[in-house]
């Protein structure tokens, strides 16, 4: 399927330009935008997926959540919810989502969200062949995947986000 993004200024505007994913780059201060779910179960555990080693970024490593490029037209909300739905198979279109943070780097705008989910892994479905599997975590473990260099996107859910986020959740 051909992926048409929006491109967008170093002020996060859109630029009115739409690129083809994969197939063009972006030029000095374009960028697009890019979107992960933090999930946090009421065990206070983080939802790490394992990256398909097919995919041509990161292979194999485990990542917070899952997400994806918005395409043309979407906001982040509706880029983060597709996306989910296509790499893990939840529907979270009747789940309300906290914006959490958003970070640039190098030529992408990451919007970060937010969910409060319990979900058993076997309910989830990896139909797209982007994730391979998925597990829930302590940030104990979760820190230790980053230690090994086994852990993709670091920046979307760094060690002292999990304070903030559990504050967010459960309003403790």
């Amino acid at each position: 399927m051909k992926e048409i993004i929006d491109v967008y200024d170093e002020n996060k505007q859109k630029t009115g330009k739409t690129i083809l994913r994969g197939k063009e780059r972006l030029q000095k201060g374009e960028y697009v935008l890019a979107t992960k779910a933090i999930f946090v179960n009421s065990k206070k555990q983080i939802l790490i997926s394992k990256r398909s080693d097919a995919k041509p970024k990161n292979p194999g490593l485990w990542e917070i959540g899952a997400g994806g490029c918005s395409l043309t037209g979407e906001t982040s909300l509706q880029a983060i919810i597709r996306e989910i739905k296509e790499e893990l198979g939840l529907d979270l279109n009747n789940k309300k989502g906290i914006f959490f943070k958003g970070y640039k780097d190098d030529h992408i705008f990451f919007d970060i969200w937010l969910y409060n989910i319990d979900v058993k892994i076997s309910d989830l479905n990896f139909s797209d062949n982007e994730v391979v599997d998925a597990k829930w975590v302590e940030i104990d473990e979760y820190m230790n995947l980053h230690n090994q260099a086994m852990l993709a996107n670091y920046k979307a859910f760094e060690y002292q986000d999990y304070d903030k986020c559990m504050k967010l959740l459960f309003k403790n």
